[in-house]
């Protein structure tokens, strides 16, 4: 069972926006009754030249972004938290969020 406080930092880093193609998603939770889970939504974007490959990153909201292979142009909240690896090793991970723009920063659908 997830721990709603140390999930959700209530400490936003930033905003970004993302601009790219939609290439797949997945839902993730919401097995459980009462739970609704959350979507994430992989957006690749261009590659910055000739030689580069193209990055793909998963976007969370409450539904998918939209059907594979649909542009996107959207504003993302990044969130970071911290973990432990195998032998204690601290990891520091971010994930972005969709900015729905309602001011509910920490309101999830999980």
């Amino acid at each position: 069972m997830l721990n709603r406080e140390k999930t959700i930092p209530e400490d936003i880093l930033q905003r970004m926006r993302l601009k790219g193609r939609i290439t797949g998603s997945e839902q993730i939770g919401g097995g459980e009754e009462g739970k609704t889970g959350f979507f994430q939504t992989y957006v690749t974007v261009a590659a910055p030249d000739q030689y580069s490959h193209p990055s793909t990153y998963g976007v969370n909201a409450a539904a998918p972004l939209g059907p594979d292979g649909q542009d996107v142009d959207v504003i993302c909240l990044v969130r970071s938290y911290n973990r432990r690896g195998k032998g204690g090793k601290l990891f520091c991970n971010n994930s972005l969020w969709l900015d729905t723009g309602d001011g509910n920063e920490r309101d999830t659908p999980f």
